[in-house]
C-alpha cells in the first residue's frame, strides 16, 4: 500500500516545520546551559531529555503522515528545517545571549566589586574599633607594668 503524492508532500512540509521546532528547543537548552546550568550531570540529563523530544517527534511525524512507515526525505525534512533554524534564527539567538550574558556579567563584577570594596571598609573601621577598645582597656590596666 503506497501513500499519496499529496501525503508525502505533507510529510516533506511536516518534516521541515518539525525540524525547526527541534531546533528552536535545542536553542532553549543551549539558553539554559548558558546561563544556569554548567553541572555535567544536568547536562546529560538535558541532552536525554531533548533526544526522547526529537525521539517523539518522529514518533509522531511517521505515524500521522506517512503511516508508520520510514520515509528517507522526511529525515532529510527534519535535517534541512533544524539546519535552516540554526543558522538563521540560532546563531541571531546565539549572538543575542552571548550579548546579554556579557551585560550581566560585568554589572554582576561591578556590583560584586563595590559590595566587596565597602565590606572591607566596613570590617576595617569596626577592627579599628575594636582595637582602639582594647587598647584603651589595656591603658586603664597599665599595660601590665607594675611599679
Amino acid at each position: 500500500m503506497e501513500i499519496s503524492y499529496a501525503l508525502q508532500h505533507y510529510l516533506f512540509l511536516a518534516s521541515l516545520l518539525a525540524g525547526i521546532v527541534c531546533g528552536a528547543v535545542y536553542d532553549i537548552f543551549r539558553i539554559l546551559r548558558a546561563f544556569a546550568f554548567k553541572n555535567k550531570v544536568i547536562i546529560f540529563a538535558e541532552d536525554v531529555i531533548y533526544c526522547l523530544f526529537v525521539a517523539a517527534v518522529f514518533m509522531i511525524l511517521f505515524y500521522n503522515y506517512s503511516e508508520g512507515r520510514i520515509r528517507l526525505f522526511a529525515f532529510a525534512g527534519v535535517i534541512a528545517g533544524f539546519s535552516g533554524y540554526y543558522f538563521t534564527v540560532g546563531k541571531l539567538t546565539y549572538k543575542i545571549c552571548e550579548a546579554v550574558k556579557k551585560a550581566v556579567g560585568l554589572s554582576v563584577k561591578k556590583i560584586r566589586k563595590k559590595t566587596v570594596y565597602v565590606l572591607y571598609r566596613i570590617y576595617g573601621r569596626l577592627f579599628s574599633i575594636s582595637r582602639i577598645k582594647s587598647s584603651v582597656k589595656l591603658a586603664k590596666n597599665g599595660f601590665f607594668f607594675k611599679p
